[in-house]
């Protein structure tokens, strides 16, 4: 009996799976059902294939197989826009609204490409140099250095043919032809280096100098007469030596010949480490070519080394001491030797604060900034802002030109008034301001304050720091030392009408010609705001880190940061119309 009915059971059971078809369902057979039932859920998001659809599709199915998929779809269509628009003010707009972007890496190669054709378009030796200095850590520095020296060496090659008779093209043509013929001598390869060249002033004497640019260490720094320099000298000095002596039929007006083994990364003279140098008069090589001297002979005359110095990739930013110092001379290996004039350091408050408005500021720039508005009631009030300025120095009549957008929500979501502005600060005729609204074209205003967010309401840098020299009458109060720094405090009175303050006092700091504190007035001379600067080496210049405004009447402050900020762009004038504001704030 109880047999029948445990046989029965069994039945029953074998016929229930059998109908929900488990019974005999492998590992593989349940993974694809799996598959098949997540892909279904996707699939309809997926036709969409939009931001918003990936999710709401994330929301409702955190835990969905293609749950990644939907995840990398959302980045690559945050940026496909911006890739699509390929520029500079586009990739740096993505990086605001979505900094956290796998795909911020690739804006900023974007941006580094997109300089380095620019460059490249230009083909010119101040070109290379500028992009060096912006970028000297760029993938594209390479190309920008092997370019430089190539040119400079072409350069180089017209003073060589019209002043000294030598052709320079031909002498590294038969150094590439003494390259092959050269053998390693032990560990060392001596045909492993670059040829370049420069004139070089030691001591009143000019020397033509021949460098030798290895990519890594290939002999030991020692004495310029021991074995290894006997070694490069019969393989490598003396054959060179021999072809500058009949090649160079004009040799007046230099002292000799030089040659130094350096060691350069990337081959390029001008982030080189000098490992040994070689110094030889004119009449030296003319006795050693001619056999009455010998090798040894002409390393024991040769003159000794210069001390070592420090070779620099690009040049440093300009910044004045207080100090009038001597003038400075520097080579290029174009041959050209340039004096730079000591600035005089000026003892006024006009001829200080003109100092500061001609610092090295970039012809234009595209900034990038977060500010952020606490007014002291917990409502604090945030937005970004992507702007376009150029710094027109008087051309035309202009002291700057600039075009601002505003990107964003605040945190309360109290949209700007306005997309986007322009101001236009004429040195006669005043200043300028167009509108730009979400729709529609743009338009002008006298009052650009009623059309800003809430962010920027309590202090807007065109009527507080970028003010001409010539809007303001300046006395200078007093010099004093900070943190080491010598500073100017300069006191200024508006002229111009526009400008909200009754009178401000500027903390200058007299290296780098920056204000680092200000301190403003209202129109009664009664204590306003307070402003803070935080400066950093962006690009060659100053520019601005972080700013903090203190206003002392209502305890408010306004933090304005930097995020991202590139200069010398090029940006043509008609960026700066009326209508490059509508496709500024347009796209």
């Amino acid at each position: 009996m109880f047999k029948n009915m445990l046989t029965a059971v069994l039945f029953v059971v074998l016929m229930v799976c059998c109908g929900c078809g488990i019974l005999f369902l492998t590992d593989e057979d349940l993974a694809r059902r799996k598959f098949q039932h997540h892909k279904q859920e996707f699939r309809p998001y997926e036709q969409q294939n939009t931001i918003a659809a990936y999710k709401e599709f994330l929301a409702k199915h955190p835990k969905n197989m293609f749950a990644g998929t939907a995840q990398k779809a959302i980045v690559d269509l945050e940026f496909s826009p911006y890739e699509k628009r390929n520029t500079i003010e586009g990739y740096m707009e993505f990086k605001m609204l979505h900094p956290d972007n796998p795909h911020v890496d690739t804006a900023n190669w974007n941006i580094e490409q997109i300089e380095i054709k620019r460059y490249d378009k230009m083909d010119t030796i101040a070109g290379y140099k500028e992009f060096l200095v912006k970028y000297p850590e760029s993938i594209f520095a390479v190309t920008a250095k092997k370019r430089l020296q190539e040119l400079e060496i072409r350069g180089l090659d017209n003073v060589m043919r019209t002043k000294y008779g030598l052709d320079l093209l031909k002498y590294r043509l038969h150094i590439r032809r003494l390259k092959k013929k050269l053998q390693p001598v032990g560990e060392v390869e001596l045909d492993d280096f670059t040829p370049c060249f420069s004139m070089l002033k030691i001591n009143g004497k000019k020397f033509f100098h021949t460098h030798l640019l290895y990519s890594r260490t290939v002999v030991p720094e020692g004495d310029p007469a021991d074995a290894a320099s006997r070694m490069y000298l019969e393989n490598v000095l003396s054959p060179l030596l021999v072809y500058l002596e009949k090649n160079m039929p004009r040799k007046k007006g230099i002292s000799g010949f030089s040659f130094d083994a350096a060691v350069s990364p990337h081959r390029f003279y001008g982030d080189r480490r000098v490992v040994r140098e070689w110094f030889f008069s004119v009449d030296q090589t003319g006795f050693f070519v001619r056999r009455k001297l010998s090798g040894r002979e002409l390393l024991a005359a040769a003159l000794p080394p210069r001390s070592a110095k420090k070779h620099v990739t690009q040049p440093e930013a300009a910044a004045y001491v207080p100090k009038p110092s001597a003038p400075k001379k520097q080579t290029s290996p174009s041959g050209k030797v340039r004096a730079e004039k000591p600035k005089p350091v000026p003892k006024d408050g006009p001829g200080i604060m003109q100092m500061a408005a001609k610092r090295a500021r970039g012809d234009d720039l595209i900034m990038a900034c977060s500010w952020k508005l606490d007014p002291g009631n917990g409502r604090v009030l945030t937005i970004g802002t992507l702007e376009k300025r150029k710094n027109c120095y008087g051309k035309k009549g202009f002291f700057i030109k600039s075009l601002m957008k505003f990107i964003g929500r605040s945190r309360y979501g109290l949209d700007a008034p306005a997309a986007g502005i322009a101001i236009h600060n004429h040195l006669k005729k005043g200043v300028t301001y167009w509108y730009m609204m979400r729709r529609g074209d743009a338009g002008r205003t006298t009052n650009i304050v009623d059309r800003l967010p809430g962010a920027l309401e309590d202090f807007f840098p065109a009527d507080y720091v970028l003010i001409h020299p010539s809007y303001e009458d300046h006395r200078l109060v007093r010099f004093e030392e900070i943190g080491g720094i010598p500073c100017a405090v300069v006191e200024s009175v508006p002229r111009r009408k526009h400008l909200p303050y009754g009178r401000r006092v500027s903390t200058i700091d007299m290296q780098r010609w920056v204000p680092i504190t200000i301190d403003y007035f209202d129109k009664k001379d009664t204590p306003w705001k307070k402003l803070h600067i935080t400066w950093q080496q962006a690009f060659g210049i100053q520019a601005w880190k972080e700013a903090m405004v203190e206003n002392l009447q209502n305890g408010s402050s306004t933090t304005i940061t930097v995020t991202d900020v590139r200069v010398n762009l090029n940006l043509p004038d008609r960026d700066f119309t009326k209508f490059g504001l509508e496709r500024f704030v347009g796209q």
